[in-house]
């Protein structure tokens, strides 16, 4: 069946805004919207997938005007070049297997099934091996899914409600924060980045290694960030991005923040945003694609201070 959305159907579900549908109808002959008897703009599902493709390449640093006339199939060639390097590993038929058990779990909306069998995974892995095997890819085969249609929103919400459960009472079964060691690593994402679960996977990271962490949650201002760090003095300040973020705009946060921290604060950057790629000054900050690359990093920073 041919699903017919409303122009704030599709602000909701793509995040662009009306004014900016309205202005690449006029300007690029797309969307090209039918209208009912009230002359409301309609939508069909082939048009919402394309706009889709559009917005996870203009989160990723393209320009409207180069995007937005492309056909689908272009569109879909881009999006896939760029998000493959960026999507967890799977490495093995058994590990594809698992995460689409899990999958199955999530368009079901089997929550209790699904948050069980992921406790069930740490409590024989461990949070680390979990994260990056598990977790990590698990989310980028849901966003895959969400970008074609295969789950709905309701799906990926529920996804992201079981993931911060299951995390946090991970985190919560590991020795108390009174007896945590430095480094002490202060967590947050910035300015418009809503997007909590690659900071609590980073958290998790810190807190299975023993560190003594503090997190602030997500869309922190930058002045109110780095008055955090002012105050509380981190040795670690971790941050994470996700792909929605335009490369400029993270490459540009990093190098005002960094000119705003003591030099003993160290910034450590992961998450999925394609800038992660380019942080290549580790004097600016330093970039982890994967979460044994934090652990690894810890036991660095332990070993030279």
């Amino acid at each position: 069946m041919t699903w017919i959305h409303t122009i704030s159907d599709i602000e909701r579900d793509t995040g662009i805004a009306k004014d900016r549908l309205r202005v690449w109808e006029r300007r690029y002959g797309f969307p090209e919207p039918q209208r009912d008897d009230t002359d409301e703009r309609l939508y069909d599902d082939a048009q919402l997938f394309r706009l889709r493709l559009i917005k996870r390449l203009l989160d990723l640093g393209e320009r409207a005007g180069r995007v937005v006339p492309m056909a689908v199939d272009e569109l879909q060639r881009r999006v896939d070049n760029a998000v493959r390097p960026l999507t967890g590993r799977v490495l093995d038929e058994a590990s594809d297997a698992l995460l689409n058990d899990l999958v199955v779990m999530i368009k079901a909306t089997d929550r209790k099934a699904l948050h069980g069998r992921l406790m069930h995974l740490i409590s024989e892995r461990g949070i680390s091996a979990v994260i990056e095997r598990v977790i990590a890819p698990l989310g980028a085969r849901v966003g895959e899914f969400w970008l074609s249609g295969q789950i709905a929103i309701y799906q990926e919400h529920l996804f992201t409600a079981v993931i911060r459960s299951v995390l946090i009472q991970a985190m919560e079964q590991l020795p108390l924060q009174s007896a945590a060691q430095p480094p002490l690593v202060l967590l947050a994402t910035l300015g418009n980045e809503r997007h909590e679960i690659g900071l609590l996977m980073a958290e998790s990271m810190f807190a299975q290694a023993g560190c003594d962490r503090l997190s602030l949650g997500t869309s922190m201002p930058l002045n109110e960030a780095v008055a955090a760090c002012l105050a509380v003095k981190p040795d670690i300040f971790a941050l994470s991005f996700s792909g929605q973020n335009a490369p400029r705009e993270v490459l540009s946060q990093l190098k005002q923040l960094r000119g705003m921290l003591p030099p003993a604060t160290e910034v450590w950057v992961g998450g999925s945003a394609v800038a992660l790629r380019l942080v290549t000054d580790i004097a600016v900050a330093r970039a982890f694609t994967s979460a044994s690359d934090i652990r690894s990093a810890i036991d660095v920073w332990r070993a030279s201070h």
